[in-house]
């Protein structure tokens, strides 16, 4: 039975990742007896005194990390379970890449009135077509930056635009490398 403000989830959905395959074939970030699966999807089944967001019967889906309790959301209107927990580890895999990985300023949680400094320094996200790719051009969106650079397959690129990317190339292009240096973005930072 849950207790004060935690809710019961019946696990539906549990995608693999690549981090499950490292964690059991080489031990990274493992601690064994070791539990695979850092997303999951499924529906409440018991709520605890004080929770007011969630009811018996919601989706929701959550991230694991480090064997840490999931933070459950309500899943929106028309996504499946099964996309939607792929999600946070999408998400936190573009976020730790662009914050942890390349030093991109995104403050957590995004303060009021928040503008980064470089705002519009080029940013290049190569394969936005994918589900990493699109997270990354909306995550750099959110936090307000305007000079979003992509490529991606041509059925893609009027998605990735309403996603924020100023400019959007195919990467099947022969001279796509060319096409990109060729953009004004690059001017100031030759």
């Amino acid at each position: 039975m849950p207790q004060q403000q935690e809710v019961q989830v019946r696990i539906e959905w549990v995608p693999s990742a690549p981090l499950d395959v490292y964690q059991l074939d080489a031990g990274l970030m493992a601690q064994f007896p070791q539990s695979l699966g850092d997303s999951e999807a499924g529906t409440v089944v018991a709520v605890g005194c004080g929770v007011e967001r969630l009811r018996v019967g919601d989706q929701v889906f959550g991230f694991f990390f480090h064997n840490e309790k999931g933070q459950q959301v309500y899943i929106p209107p028309g996504v499946s379970m099964a996309a939607a927990v792929t999600l946070s580890t999408n998400v936190c895999t573009a976020f730790l890449a662009l914050s942890d990985k390349l030093g991109i300023d995104l403050p957590w949680p995004l303060p009021d009135g928040f503008s980064p400094k470089d705002r519009d320094i080029p940013l290049l996200i190569w394969g936005a077509g994918s589900s990493v790719g699109q997270f990354a051009i909306q995550i750099l969106n959110y936090w307000g930056y305007r000079n979003v650079i992509a490529t991606a397959s041509s059925k893609h690129h009027e998605k990735i635009k309403g996603y924020g990317a100023k400019h959007v190339f195919d990467y099947k292009e022969e001279n796509v490398v060319g096409s990109i240096i060729k953009i004004r973005v690059f001017a100031a930072y030759r």
